[in-house]
């Protein structure tokens, strides 16, 4: 039997040999292609999943975005600082979307330190004043009988009889608004004279302007409310002109920093440890959005009111315009409404918030608490926000004051009670 040599050691010593000894420039242009093709792959896909996560980010065409619009930085500056003619970044857009995960306010709801609940007590019963009338003229004579009996002497005319004293609870005299020396927060005060002796209740809401269908609402309400407007909501101007024509009272809510650092509040806010030049800037940006209120109080500021320094630059220009400061308490180490009263400022403070829990039975709860200090020290500021179970609580209880004996005043009437000086 022949037995085939090409299967023997020889000859696959020979195909190894004959391997070696080829060409291996063809093998590997081959693997090149195959590796610059799956990297062009890689290439595509990163590009088409940049473009898909652009896109998503960007939102769908049409809908509207949170923005800002910042100053062109043409040179290095430091950190918040701003020169003359730059402009300050002011939110422009807002959707309906974002306005539901807005949040109006810090989560805190601190206990009012008891030197804040009563700065100046109130009168406990209504001031007397004598009401006279004209005496009564005395009675005619009768006539002398004619009979036989000798006629009496005439008797002695009585004295005239002076009408009784009456008690009569006197007003708050009126503010002047037209004196020519008044300040900003009495001639733009809302017309109030409550009648002293019964307890009275100021109610504030809140960061109006953002929420346009929530600012008509709370306008629309039947009552004279304190309405506070945000700095960075829209169409302020047209908002307070009708809200001071529905009679209620206009503050600005300025926005300042929390000690929570992941709630926002709001472009422009005034942050501690900032230069005294960029917080002037950001203070005097949001004093010019709109006229007509009475003074400021708090947007949050759990952090900012406990910073001396900048509560002093605030006050001070409140103080040079006129304007008074509503410490909403959004901490007890607030140095807001102490700083407001060694300064000579007018100044009321926050004895409830209403809405820290957004749930209706829970708002009304806070209006009860609000009546029973109102009754206890004769008045009580409370502050709410256009929530939905706020505006529906507050249309169900307005109309009860009246019947209940409690007034419901603007915040500037109860700093006229409050502040001797004003």
């Amino acid at each position: 039997m022949q037995i085939d040599q090409r299967i023997g050691p020889s000859y696959m010593a020979r195909k190894r040999t004959q391997r070696h000894n080829k060409d291996p420039q063809p093998r590997r242009t081959a693997r090149m292609r195959r590796g610059l093709g799956k990297l062009a792959l890689v290439f595509a896909g990163g590009l088409g999943l940049g473009l898909a996560l652009g896109i998503w980010l960007s939102g769908p065409l049409g809908r509207p975005q949170s923005t800002a619009l910042l100053p062109p930085l043409p040179e290095q500056r430091a950190e918040g600082e701003l020169r003359p003619g730059d402009g300050l970044p002011v939110r422009i857009t807002r959707s309906e979307h974002a306005l539901k995960n807005f949040k109006f306010e810090e989560p805190v709801n601190p206990v009012v330190p008891e030197d804040a609940r009563t700065p100046v007590p109130l009168p406990s019963k209504p001031q007397t004043v004598e009401r006279q009338t004209e005496p009564r003229p005395p009675p005619k004579p009768k006539e002398a009988a004619t009979n036989n009996v000798a006629a009496l002497p005439p008797s002695t005319p009585p004295k005239p009889v002076s009408a009784p004293v009456e008690a009569v609870e006197t007003a708050l005299p009126p503010a002047i608004p037209d004196a020519p020396d008044a300040p900003a927060w009495i001639k733009n005060a809302a017309l109030s004279e409550p009648v002293l002796g019964e307890p009275m209740i100021a109610i504030v809401i809140d960061d109006l302007g953002i929420d346009q269908p929530r600012t008509a609402r709370t306008i629309a309400l039947n009552g004279l409310l304190t309405l506070s407007f945000i700095p960075y909501g829209y169409h302020l101007r047209e908002h307070v002109r009708e809200a001071r024509a529905q009679g209620h009272e206009v503050m600005l809510h300025l926005p300042m920093e929390p000690v929570n650092p992941d709630v926002d509040p709001g472009p422009n806010a005034l942050m501690a440890g900032m230069k005294p030049e960029v917080l002037s800037q950001r203070l005097d940006w949001a004093l010019d959005q709109f006229d007509g209120y009475v003074g400021i109080n708090n947007h949050m500021g759990s952090r900012f009111t406990a910073w001396e320094p900048g509560m002093r630059i605030v006050l001070e220009r409140l103080r040079r315009k006129g304007y008074l400061f509503l410490d909403s308490i959004t901490t007890q180490e607030t140095k807001g409404y102490r700083l407001a009263r060694s300064m000579g400022i007018a100044n009321a403070t926050r004895d409830v918030f209403l809405d820290h829990d957004m749930r209706r039975e829970a708002v009304a709860a806070a209006l009860a608490k609000t009546e029973r200090i109102a009754r206890d020290k004769g008045y009580a500021v409370a502050i709410g926000h256009p929530h939905d179970g706020t505006l529906e609580e507050l249309r169900t209880w307005l109309p009860t004051l009246k019947a209940k004996g409690i007034q419901l005043v603007p915040v500037s009437t109860i700093v006229r009670l409050t502040n001797p000086s004003g």
